[in-house]
């Protein structure tokens, strides 16, 4: 009997750890599942501009004239906030500029730079190189010190706003990640 003290204490040692451990588990899965109490997690401000009119902001041209959302007027929009560190950016920008190639005739783009982001380090000489070494050829803005985003309350980057060319937001899109370029096609066509 003695013998087998040992293996019954290990036998027994496994299967209150196990209780344990699935108890606690259990209880970690629960601790954040909804309840009426919990408040749940609310879409980005900047979902607030959908169906509403597109706010005149003013942004700096990249040849450092300023420039007012009202000389885009009576044309459809794509606002494109981004940074060039940005790894979502630059995934989305690559299939902007193939859009831009498409519709630039059709759709104003207006692709805004978060200037002065990451701790300085976006500045206009690296937008400036960013884009030359991509060979991107659509009109790009600096929104320094994100001014415009502020106002639009734009709290993440890439964020796409879809605008009607009488200036309504009919789509806001935070959510890159899976984002291809048929996609944002059709989003586009939602606007013409």
């Amino acid at each position: 009997m003695s013998r087998y003290k040992g293996f019954i204490f290990l036998i027994l040692s496994l299967i209150l750890v196990t209780a344990g451990l699935t108890y606690v588990f259990h209880q970690g899965q629960n601790r954040y599942a909804p309840t009426s109490d919990t408040k749940t997690l609310s879409k980005p401000a900047v979902y607030d501009l959908e169906g509403q009119k597109l706010p005149t902001f003013t942004l700096t041209a990249s040849d450092g004239t300023e420039v007012s959302s009202e000389q885009f007027k009576d044309k459809p929009m794509i606002y494109v906030q981004w940074a060039s560190w940005c790894p979502d950016c630059q995934r989305v920008l690559p299939m902007m500029q193939n859009l831009y190639d498409k519709y630039s005739g059709k759709v104003t783009f207006i692709f805004a730079n978060a200037t002065g982001t990451a701790d300085g380090q976006e500045t206009r000489e690296a937008v400036t190189s960013y884009i030359t070494d991509k060979q991107f050829t659509f009109p790009y803005y600096y929104d320094e010190q994100l001014a415009t985003a502020s106002q639009l309350q734009i709290e993440n980057v890439p964020t796409l706003l879809f605008v009607t060319a009488d200036g309504v937001v009919k789509e806001v899109n935070v959510e890159a990640r899976g984002l291809r370029e048929r996609d944002l096609e059709e989003m586009l066509k939602n606007i013409l």
